[in-house]
């Protein structure tokens, strides 16, 4: 007994020493509580309670906000086999996360230089992952000149070298900005984002280097000519009609046969303010005609009577079709602008390796059906976005084809067999 006091006194005064910490050390084996914790993902919600119906609190952006773990663990009141855990946040409100979205101990970091992870601290057997330089980490805890990080969605894990990691928060904040830029799309947006990055941060930070280098991969880009709105085609005017007027007899009211006089006929264009309004085939009355003399007399009084009409009638026979009004055009095949609806086609293919695209050239590819110049989405591993490639070849069936330094440049370490491509086309 005289053995046991002195050491259950002695764990009495560790145990209490503990609790007047701030927070557990990462090594301490007693349970998670009075643990700082940040995000592992782009955002992490905190709800009042455990439902999905319950007001959020607060949202924990990756590896920024820092929250203490309580100690209380829940997996079953949300019924959705994850487990969440209550945390305290900076002004003492308290909430619920879930666990398998946030890192104890973790601090947002940097990567210094483009490196690789080991699984153990002996540094005996390799991760398999690789981290570029500039992308923001989650780093816990250190061994000797060791630490553990990992990539945003905990996608990548491993022991770094300490000596690979820049520190502080202005630093992880530029890597975020630099994150964001890189996925903006095709080159001259990368550019621009850069451009406006390097002028935000100052030239003494550990980050303006790692900056300009990805600046200098985009700075001879040049903005891609703006696509001309297709112009509206007017419709094509339906005809005017022409109506016909003949005499009771040819309407079938009655069974006398009817010979059409074509002598008698007058086709008149009747116009008003430069419009033409219709074109009528009126049939004269029918006059008894004796004699010559008979037809001279009508045509002599025809011509003394004044015109009532104020509009203009030019019979057919008395001036050529040009001095009408009515222009004869010609029909000519008219190539018409694509319009119609947009639609995005999505498909997978099987990611291969070539050499037919010069390293330079890391936003381009090989695609087996789309033509050249074509612009392809490319979507990135865990639905983190996409990035905007040029096809400048043909890849075989089912395949998509991209140079060494493009896979690297877009997946990192983490290659996936198959990518999805995305692109436009036009439905009428």
């Amino acid at each position: 007994m005289k053995k046991t006091i002195p050491f259950l006194s002695f764990l009495f005064l560790g145990f209490t020493s503990l609790s007047a910490q701030s927070y557990y050390p990462c090594s301490c084996l007693l349970p998670e509580k009075y643990v700082p914790a940040v995000a592992a993902t782009e955002q992490v919600v905190v709800r009042s309670d455990l439902d999905f119906n319950a007001p959020l609190v607060a949202t924990m952006y990756y590896g920024q906000e820092k929250v203490m773990l309580l100690g209380l663990k829940d997996s079953t009141q949300m019924r959705d086999s994850k487990m969440y855990s209550l945390v305290s946040l900076s002004d003492g409100t308290q909430g619920w996360v879930e666990y398998a979205k946030i890192v104890p101990c973790g601090e947002g970091k940097v990567i210094a230089r483009n490196t690789t992870t080991f699984k153990d601290k002996e540094q005996a057997e390799a991760s398999g992952f690789a981290f570029r330089e500039g992308e923001p980490i989650i780093a816990t805890e250190t061994y000797q000149n060791l630490i553990y990080v990992y990539s945003k969605n905990k996608t990548k894990k491993g022991w770094v070298s300490v000596y690979d990691i820049f520190s502080g928060k202005d630093e992880f904040q530029v890597a975020l900005q630099l994150e964001k830029a890189l996925l903006s799309g095709e080159a001259y947006s990368r550019k621009t984002a850069l451009e406006q990055l390097k002028a935000n941060i100052s030239s003494n930070m550990q980050m303006y280097p790692t900056v300009q280098k990805e600046y200098a991969q985009v700075a001879n880009a040049s903005p891609f000519p703006p696509t001309p709105m297709p112009v509206p085609i007017p419709p094509t005017p339906m005809p005017v009609p022409i109506p016909v007027y003949a005499a009771n007899q040819s309407r079938g009211l009655s069974e006398k046969k009817v010979v059409a006089n074509t002598q008698n006929t007058t086709l008149t264009l009747v116009q008003e303010n430069n419009k033409i309004n219709s074109l009528t085939l009126v049939a004269a009355p029918k006059k008894p005609i004796s004699s010559p003399n008979t037809l001279a007399k009508i045509n002599t009084e025809n011509r003394a009577l004044p015109e009532k009409n104020t509009k203009t009638i030019v019979p057919i026979a008395e001036k050529p079709a040009t001095s009408r009004g009515v222009i004869t055009t010609h029909s000519k095949n008219t190539v018409t602008k694509p319009q119609g609806t947009y639609l995005k086609n999505t498909a997978k293919y099987t990611l291969l390796k070539t050499t037919k695209i010069a390293p330079d050239k890391v936003f381009s590819c090989l695609h087996p059906t789309l033509p050249v110049g074509t612009k392809v989405r490319v979507s990135l591993i865990e639905n983190a976005g996409y990035v905007i490639m040029d096809v400048v070849g043909k890849a075989a069936a089912g395949n998509v084809e991209m140079s060494d330094a493009s896979i690297k440049r877009i997946f990192g370490s983490q290659v996936p067999q198959k990518i999805e491509i995305q692109y436009f086309t036009i439905s009428k």
